[in-house]
């Protein structure tokens, strides 16, 4: 933009100018989008279709006006319907669904290819995942229920065996890996929680870290869980027995 123009718009009737001439722009977009606004969180049946008003949107081209909400469509295993006013995701028969005989009390989980399906005990499916590598079938920590879900192998991973209750992750390979009713479901990576390339996973008692060596260290023994102990002049920070870090001269 050239020198002149930028001169004119800090003046302040031109910014007012350039204000309103925006305004009326984004009325007018607005307008031609069918001026569907809504209110945040609020859900309908557009037809069939599961609608949530999650979508900000807030127009940049006038300062300090207020933020427009749309409706987006929304994951819904099965068809929108409107109950009580409400709108509601209704599930339907599967035919991947068993269909419980007398008195059923829970519906399934299973695995269909490398879909892991949830059902209901009337053979509605309830939630579908389509799995990148592997579906597999286990028992939730929480509910104790069975569950399909996707993993990195259908294999139960030996290294998960328990983790769900101590924070859900473990050294699998060397490497940090989030786990789920038994199985290793994703590698974690630097940005969610995985050891620098200097570091090493280890295992304690309660959990996987990540540590500056791969064995526990002999002057973290004394340490309870977490805290640390100055060595040869350097403060050691320690946790499970193992150093994790080193800090400033003590």
């Amino acid at each position: 933009m050239s020198p002149l123009v930028c001169r004119l718009l800090r003046m302040p009737s031109m910014r007012t100018l350039s204000w309103f001439v925006g305004g009326l722009l984004a009325l007018v977009l607005f307008a031609a989008c069918g001026g569907d606004e809504c209110k945040p969180l609020d859900e309908r049946c557009n037809g069939s279709q599961f609608q949530r008003c999650i979508g900000e949107k807030t127009w940049s081209i006038m300062p300090g006006t207020r933020p427009v909400y749309v409706w987006e469509d929304a994951q819904c295993t099965g068809l929108c319907v409107e109950i009580g006013g409400q709108a509601v995701c209704e599930p339907q028969p599967d035919s991947r669904c068993p269909s419980c005989k007398g008195d059923c009390e829970h519906g399934a989980a299973l695995c269909v290819g490398n879909s892991a399906l949830a059902c209901d005990a009337k053979g509605r499916l309830l939630r579908e995942s389509v799995c990148d590598v592997a579906c597999a079938v286990g028992v939730s920590a929480t509910t104790k229920e069975p569950i399909a879900l996707c993993a990195l192998s259908s294999d139960p991973e030996p290294a998960c065996e328990g983790r769900d209750s101590t924070g859900g992750v473990a050294c699998v390979n060397g490497q940090m890996t989030s786990c789920e009713a038994g199985f290793a479901i994703e590698r974690l990576t630097q940005n969610n929680g995985a050891c620098d390339p200097s570091e090493f996973c280890v295992e304690t008692k309660t959990t996987a870290l990540c540590a500056l060596e791969p064995s526990p260290n002999p002057n973290c023994l004394g340490v309870e869980d977490f805290g640390h102990v100055c060595v040869d002049s350097t403060t050691l920070w320690c946790r499970g027995g193992f150093i994790v870090d080193r800090g400033p001269a003590c």
